[in-house]
């Protein structure tokens, strides 16, 4: 994400600007990944939340901020995370409304309308310094994808079969490194078509990453046959 202090006709410099950001729970801050560009800002990662100050940033001028975050096993498939970020600002230096290098001196305390402007939001409609933006990411949703593999009669071509032929299928989906409570992978044959219950049919996990145990890369087909009866041989 990025401070910047766009330049414009009336841009001034922004003092003391803060940049908060608590990350939602189905995320985790990876601890040391926050860095900012160019380096000097001041930096504080606690927990799952981070906080940049940049103490003066002319018109023009901008900050880069960079974290790292681990989406949590406690997401769900297809759940949208969104992560909000707030800046606010000053329009004096930390000394306030009097005695600061610029040389103002305002009739009231910081924040009051008559004061400087801090971006306290409770401090009334004027005092306005404050942004924020946001960002959503999207935990993709498992999308099954069934194939045909193999036909048992030499004399049919492709998805064109006979009446009892066995046709093969295979039936993959990709899933997210997520909770999924009740999770069914379901096929529903069409009329016309039974599954064979011969103990053929198999089921496996396969991973890219070498964990979990009893992985196995190959994921047998399921067999299926052409359910129409066939008219009895004249005699």
């Amino acid at each position: 994400m990025f401070i910047t202090n766009t330049v414009s006709t009336n841009a001034s410099t922004a003092f003391d600007t803060v940049l908060t950001d608590t990350l939602p729970s189905d995320l985790t801050l990876v601890p040391g990944s926050l860095t900012t560009t160019p380096a000097g800002p001041a930096v504080v990662q606690s927990g799952n939340s981070i906080t940049v100050t940049v103490d003066v940033l002319a018109p023009g001028a901008s900050v880069r901020v960079d974290y790292q975050a681990t989406v949590n096993l406690s997401v769900s498939p297809g759940q949208l995370i969104n992560n909000i970020a707030r800046y606010r600002f000053t329009s004096l230096p930390s000394t306030g409304s009097t005695g600061n290098p610029t040389g103002s001196t305002t009739p009231g305390a910081s924040g009051a309308n008559t004061g400087e402007r801090n971006g306290d939001s409770t401090a009334g409609a004027q005092n306005d310094y404050r942004v924020s933006d946001n960002a959503t990411i999207s935990v993709f949703a498992p999308a099954p994808v069934k194939t045909l593999v193999s036909t048992s009669e030499g004399h049919t071509t492709g998805s064109n079969v006979a009446i009892g032929e066995i046709v093969r299928y295979r039936f993959a989906v990709r899933l997210a490194e997520a909770t999924i409570a009740n999770f069914q992978l379901r096929d529903n044959l069409p009329t016309g078509m039974a599954f064979i219950n011969d103990g053929t049919a198999r089921f496996a996990f396969v991973s890219d990453n070498g964990g979990g145990s009893g992985i196995n890369s190959n994921i047998p087909a399921i067999d299926a046959c052409a359910d129409v009866p066939i008219a009895p041989a004249s005699p």
